[in-house]
């Protein structure tokens, strides 16, 4: 080891301030005489090698659940950043809430490990707890203190989550935030990371721990040691940089925290993690450390720490390590790094400049890559901002900037990830940049880049959309729900009352037939579900008070509040409401409890309401939100019935959106959308679908296309899509194809058998300015989902246009029977010539 001593960093220890004299650098070093004891670990670890071999053969050997994705050897990627804006107030108090715009699918392939990257400005002057969900149950950490202090804001927080060996296929992945009551909250700028590769096999690897989550650790000597749990082995295939992330609540009480990453024994960086008297600055940190070129073979990695005085205090509470591998450069994938100890850079003044030594080349090859861009460092601020941002070619990826700190002259570690979508094939530049606030000198000192990029897939479109929708709009969630059922009657001599067995098979399907419950199964695959039924005063119906018998509910302004309200008064003898209220808050919200309201009525009707109502004994009023329907005593309207629970139920639990009220629309999506005609108790659309990651997406890169004939599995058995978009335009707008079976589901039977064209036109300034034909005056979301039409027997085809009209040299064409997997052409045109006016619907074209 006497040469790598010679490359060995400068422990920060051995000096009495932060503010070395410039260190080695170590960007682009090999690490050598890693070289010798790595031979030697590659033979003992050859066992390794054969499992490694194994496991590509059963990926290579699982079955395609897509038509045309392939297994991608560096795994898959998928990333996030909502659009920036005012900051997003945490909705509940002292329950777990969904974060505004942070969840998403990743595609897997069977053992890979999982990396969850969060990075966000929180302001808050309480402790904020943070946690992954993955399928709907916590990973490691099962929580995290993202931020704790009095301090309303100082800077972005980050933290990496970590799962291993999930299954082949599509995972949902949702970070949700908390604080208790009294408290608050708030969270801007943000990004989600989820990173997907397989420990032993492909090019790309991901080892992952993380700790048991316990006391805090109390650390009181100067002495390197290990980090308990935080030790990890990659075996890998080719000399690639070994990127290591550490996350983990930390705090001093006296003295410097330092932290370090070892590889096979050897130091590839350390950094003054946080110093004393941080206490209203606390929470977690993150930090990525860079083995720049290490050779092919068995890697141990492992995370120390130490503190800079005897006896002092510094703590570690839960806390992760992820380590990662891949090529420079592949047909899967891309990745760059660097890292640099030295001096502190100061920034001052307000014009963006690069950050020294942080600018990497990377080589794309896939037609469009997903790509995230993390930066680590030592920071410090005199007083004002430190603002970060990364460019990509010179244009910002997402977020466009954010705060990275904000005062504090005492140094610490922070971190931010920036994202990019499609991402084109070729050489790029990826550079790193400071700014700070007037008068303001900030200083950053040792720091690492890291970009990971990925081919994109499907799942990287499977995420949360703020656009269309109620609340924060459509996300992946999963979620098991608990129901309760009022029922009562006002007395209106013509509508009869539905019996109980009635309401139990509206509800659940007690007789086997459709359901509310059925349909919700049927459209989530059992993403979401319910796990109990409860039903109060519906056999039978309560009556109404006499003063509000007969039509008085509909006479009265007010009067269905009040029937609400009737309704829960006369189950209040049977129910302790204020047990669903699980956070104290004085609400019974969507994931507490899906309350229905149920009047009888001989045609089916809906809202989704909420009322204000004082129960068990307490005078405080309790806020419901609650289903308000009416339904029918008539077995003929079971099919309208269950449509229109549907309907309400998406709204509730999905914060799905009407899409009825533009009959007019040539590309009305109608009965193929249970929040446009819900009377059929047909599925929800594939818009929705996608959005909420009920369906794996297959995907269709039109530039790089050439014709093909592909099976599209369906919908409603298979749970898959088929997406066609262009990575040069972006994301604003692209098609969707779904194979419609109806011959092979109860509640799509009305629909019969098709392939449906759809054109989703996500940018609203694009979708307003090309509206489709006789949506010029509807609302804006007709004018962005639009089902341009279906297939329904062989030799049907139809031709893709874009919004403003242009080709996008694209038909599609149904061939053969339509069955479970009906074959679609989709055929890629060289010939250009004019558009049809974007006031016309492209003609069907048929052989």
């Amino acid at each position: 080891m006497a040469f790598f001593q010679h490359l060995k960093r400068q422990d920060k220890r051995d000096a009495g301030s932060d503010f070395l004299a410039p260190r080695m650098r170590l960007k682009h070093v090999a690490l050598m005489a890693l070289t010798a004891s790595t031979v030697q670990l590659g033979c003992a670890g050859d066992e390794d090698v054969s499992q490694a071999v194994s496991d590509e053969e059963d990926i290579a050997s699982e079955a395609a659940a897509l038509s045309l994705y392939q297994q991608n050897p560096v795994g898959n990627l998928s990333v996030l950043s909502p659009a920036e804006g005012a900051p997003y107030a945490i909705a509940t108090k002292s329950a777990w809430t969904s974060a505004p715009g942070l969840s998403s699918a990743v595609y897997s392939h069977a053992g890979d490990n999982l990396e969850i990257s969060f990075s966000a400005e929180i302001y808050a002057t309480n402790t904020v707890w943070l946690r992954a969900l993955v399928d709907g149950a916590p990973v490691s950490p099962s929580d995290v203190k993202i931020k704790m202090g009095s301090e309303n804001f100082d800077g972005t927080r980050s933290f990496t989550f970590v799962k291993s060996g999930v299954s082949a296929g599509q995972h949902i992945v949702e970070i949700q935030w908390y604080v208790v009551n009294g408290g608050d909250a708030q969270m801007r700028d943000r990004s989600l990371v989820v990173n997907s590769a397989a420990p032993f096999s492909g090019d790309g690897r991901l080892a992952v721990a993380a700790a048991p989550s316990g006391p805090d650790l109390i650390k009181t000597t100067t002495a390197w040691e290990n980090v308990p749990g935080l030790t990890t082995q990659l075996t890998t295939s080719a000399q690639q940089d070994l990127i290591v992330t550490f996350s983990a609540e930390a705090s001093s009480n006296s003295g410097r925290m330092f932290v370090r990453a070892l590889v096979d024994g050897v130091d590839v960086g350390n950094v003054t993690l946080l110093h004393a008297n941080m206490s209203n600055r606390g929470g977690t940190r993150s930090m990525t450390f860079v083995a720049p070129s290490v050779p092919a073979g068995n890697h141990t990695v492992q995370i120390q720490w130490s503190g800079d005085t005897a006896g002092g205090d510094i703590r570690l509470g839960d806390r992760t390590m992820a380590v990662s591998a891949a090529p420079a450069s592949a047909p899967g994938g891309s990745t760059a790094a660097a890292t640099m100890q030295g001096a502190p850079v100061p920034f001052s003044g307000l014009n963006w400049t690069n950050i020294p030594d942080l600018s990497v080349n990377l080589n794309t090859q896939a037609p469009a890559e997903s790509a995230a861009i993390t930066f680590s460092g030592e920071v410090y601020s005199s007083s004002g901002r430190l603002f970060l941002r990364a460019l990509v070619d010179g244009v910002p990826a997402q977020p466009g900037d954010v705060t990275l700190i904000q005062g504090e002259p005492l140094m610490r570690v922070n971190s931010h990830t920036f994202v990019l979508k499609n991402l084109r094939p070729g050489n790029h530049t990826v550079t790193l940049q400071a700014r700070s606030d007037t008068g303001t000198t900030a200083n950053i000192r040792d720091r690492s880049l890291r970009v990971t990029a990925k081919r994109r897939s499907g799942s990287d479109f499977a995420q949360a959309f703020m656009g269309i929708g109620q609340g924060y709009g459509h996300s992946p969630r999963v979620r098991t729900h608990k129901a309760l059922v009022l029922c009562i009657d006002p007395v209106r001599p013509d509508h009869a009352a539905p019996s109980l067995s009635q309401i139990l098979n509206y509800h659940e399907g007690g007789d086997g037939g459709m359901s509310m419950k059925g349909w919700l199964a049927d459209n989530t695959d059992g993403k979401l579900a319910f796990d109990s039924f409860q039903y109060v005063n519906c056999g039978p119906f309560a009556q109404a008070p006499a003063a509000h018998q007969g039509n008085w509910y509909w006479d009265t302004p007010g009067g269905h509040a009040e029937a609400w309200r009737d309704a829960i008064r006369a189950a209040d003898p049977s129910i302790n409401f204020h047990n669903y209220d699980t956070n104290g808050d004085g609400k019974i919200t969507r994931d507490e409890l899906v309350l229905v309201v149920v009047r009888p009525q001989n045609s089916a009707y809906g809202t989704n309401r909420s009322v204000d109502v004082a129960v068990d004994g307490n005078s405080t009023p309790l806020n419901f939100d609650l289903l308000d329907v009416y339904l029918s005593p008539f077995d003929s309207d079971r099919r309208n019935g269950v449509g229109l629970l549907a309907h309400e139920l998406t709204h509730r639990i999905l914060d799905a959106q009407d899409m009825y009220g533009c009959d007019s629309s040539s590309t009305a999506s109608k009965y193929f959308d249970a929040m446009y005609w819900h009377w059929q108790a047909t599925h929800m659309g594939p818009f929705e679908k996608l959005k909420s990651a009920l369906v794996t997406p297959d995907l269709v890169e039109i530039g790089s296309w050439t014709t093909q004939t592909v099976p599209l599995a369906s919908i409603e058995t298979r749970k898959e899509v088929t997406l066609l978009w262009d990575a040069a335009r972006g994301d604003k707008e692209y098609f969707l194809l779904e194979n419609r079976w109806g011959a092979g589901d109860v509640y799509d039977a009305p629909l019969g058998s098709s392939v449906v064209v759809w054109h989703i036109v996500e940018d609203p300034t694009l979708a307003a300015q090309h509206p489709p034909s006789g949506a010029e005056s509807c609302s804006i979301v007709h004018k962005q989902v639009r089902k341009l039409g279906q297939l329904t027997f062989d030799g049907e085809a139809r031709e893709l246009f874009w919004a403003d009209g242009t080709r996008t040299n694209i038909t599609v064409t149904a061939r053969g029977a339509f069955g479970e997997l009906t074959n679609v052409e989709i055929k890629k045109q060289g010939l250009i010539v004019r558009p049809f006016p974007r006031s016309t619907v492209p003609p069907i074209l048929t052989k």
